[in-house]
């Protein structure tokens, strides 16, 4: 057996691999590797209890044979998994906390544009001051019908600015408007990494061409109302995400938002405004102290969510919460207490 054959070895959980404990069960995240697994809450506690000492004191710990067989079980797990490194001596360096003391320099982080044919406010302009602010993320969505030409014009007020990854968010027209759409993307902006094609006319599979994503949505999206929703597939499992939440709202942070009639908001989806774009600037509603009320609301911080095994990787919503700002986000179907998606 593994376990046997390791037990002299001292194990070490790796240093990206982070656990997390939920009500009923808990889970690994390997930051690393941008992977998830679920595990019991009682080998939680086995790696919180027995992380840096040797093997052979699982073993010894273990009151009778049937305790010593599902130590064994969940030992291979971990190393056929790759969460754990055995070392012959002691490292005290793998014990070492990571640093999660982290902060964005830019007044702006990121950034959602919200546009339609009825919006008249300019983008230009919005992308202008967007740079001015260090924007390095933006949302770009599209509800109603922009052509290939079109796009390329807004798209191109982006270069040598410091927005570095741009999500693209568009209505179907038609096969060739796909195709043009693509070659686009692909030939003329690097920077687009996602494009989210909504009211495609069937389900279809994620495409990934030179690292780009082109995703199909059937749903027929025309406003900013479709936001909030909690679901896997929405999971964020990168370090920055990590480290902003721990001190930081994973959605709220250093974001603002402008709507579809202009209005600057910490998210289109939301009800007070700071001005309009067309007669307030983003430096002017930054400095509103009631606009950054809500950025460093944690997972931690919030009812239910902070006893769910997923709060490290689901990116939050203050949006839909209803009056309590605290409150678990409305959109999601999860249920820690009980390990159950309702919709599923």
């Amino acid at each position: 057996m593994l376990i046997n054959e390791s037990k002299n070895h001292y194990f070490y959980l790796h240093k990206w691999c982070i656990l997390t404990k939920g009500h009923v069960r808990s889970t690994i995240t390997d930051f690393s590797r941008e992977r998830i697994k679920l595990i019991p809450n009682d080998l939680y506690d086995l790696i919180i209890k027995y992380n840096g000492n040797k093997v052979s004191k699982l073993l010894t710990d273990a009151s009778n044979d049937e305790d010593r067989t599902v130590i064994s079980e969940y030992f291979t797990f971990l190393y056929d998994e790759e969460f754990i490194v055995l070392t012959e001596n002691e490292e005290k360096e793998f014990n070492v906390d990571i640093n999660t003391e982290f902060d964005f320099p830019q007044i702006v982080n990121n950034a959602i544009i919200d546009y339609n044919n009825k919006s008249t406010y300019s983008i230009n302009n919005t992308i202008y001051q967007l740079n001015q602010l260090g924007c390095q993320s933006l949302h770009l969505r599209f509800y109603t019908i922009f052509n290939s030409i079109q796009l390329d014009t807004i798209l191109s007020s982006i270069k040598n600015t410091t927005i570095r990854d741009v999500s693209l968010f568009v209505k179907y027209i038609d096969d060739n408007f796909v195709n043009e759409i693509k070659n686009l993307i692909i030939e003329k902006f690097m920077r687009i990494s996602q494009v989210i094609i909504h009211h495609y006319p069937i389900n279809k599979e994620k495409e990934t061409i030179e690292n780009k994503h082109f995703v199909y949505s059937s749903a027929p999206i025309d406003s900013c109302n479709y936001c909030g929703v909690i679901n896997p597939i929405f999971f964020d499992i990168n370090k920055i995400t990590y480290l902003t939440g721990q001190n930081h709202n994973t959605c709220l942070y250093k974001k603002i938002a402008i709507d579809v009639k202009g209005n600057i908001k910490n998210c289109p989806s939301m009800k007070k405004t700071f001005g309009n774009i067309k007669k307030t600037t983003l430096s002017e509603a930054l400095m509103n102290e009631e606009f950054s009320k809500l950025w460093n609301i944690k997972k931690a911080d919030i009812n239910i969510c902070k006893d769910c095994e997923f709060r490290l990787v689901c990116t939050d919503c203050r949006a839909y919460i209803g009056n309590d700002i605290y409150a678990k986000p409305k959109k999601c179907d999860y249920d820690p207490y009980t390990a159950t998606w309702k919709n599923s």
